[in-house]
């Protein structure tokens, strides 16, 4: 069996500390796939889980993180947040985070932060991923013709939409039609781009930020 890395009696005298610790070894696994590690793992009502993740977005799903038996839980519904730092003892010690819900989340995120050593795979927040597929959803239900989605390969976001054209011009599409499909895809990204900049920078959620964005003036001035 390969060694632990660093070594236990480092891990031992930071966790005394009360500052988290990482433990490492590095096995093949050819035969083996996150979900049948997951299943071999994960016991249900325990909070385990599988998540999916991207590194600097050069392929889609490039580390798969399985978490088992969590000694703290972070929940929300809408703005209202509660912890429960005693999850392994008792499941029902929920207290409110005392503030709105990504406050409390990185408020949470910065007291567990730890060096990651550069030898280990420094995979990209997986809860960006969360928020970042959630507000494209409710973005596309604003839109009648066009959608944004996020590329595979890279991870950019980008605004597609397909143009049918019939056989009375060749198979080719007019100037005007053309102008049209470009005036439109920038006229959607202007229109939506302080929704993604409200989640990645604005600290709200996906809906608050639509919500915030989609404000429709009206009169003259």
């Amino acid at each position: 069996m390969r060694p632990i890395s660093p070594d236990t009696a480092a891990a031992h005298a930071a966790l005394a500390t009360g500052r988290p610790a990482l433990l490492w070894q590095r096995q093949v696994a050819d035969t083996e796939t996150p979900v049948a590690a997951a299943l071999k793992l994960i016991e249900p009502g325990r909070g385990d889980f599988l998540l999916e993740s991207v590194e600097g977005g050069e392929v889609r799903g490039r580390h798969s993180l399985i978490g088992l038996a969590p000694d703290l839980v972070f929940r929300a519904h809408g703005q209202q947040a509660e912890v429960n730092p005693h999850w392994l003892t008792d499941r029902a010690a929920f207290t409110s985070a005392g503030e709105p819900t990504l406050e409390a989340f990185r408020a949470l995120v910065q007291s567990c932060r730890m060096d990651v050593p550069a030898e280990l795979p420094r995979a990209l927040a997986c809860l960006v991923g969360y928020f970042g597929y959630e507000t494209i959803g409710l973005v596309n239900e604003q839109l009648w013709i066009g959608h944004f989605e996020l590329w595979s390969s890279s991870g950019i976001l980008l605004y597609r939409h397909a143009a049918l054209i019939d056989g009375e011009e060749q198979g080719t599409m007019s100037l005007s039609a053309a102008e049209l499909l470009v005036e439109s895809a920038i006229d959607e990204c202007e229109r939506f781009y302080p929704v993604f900049q409200f989640v990645l920078w604005g600290g709200k959620t996906p809906k608050e930020a639509l919500e915030a964005a989609m404000v429709e003036t009206q009169g003259e001035a």
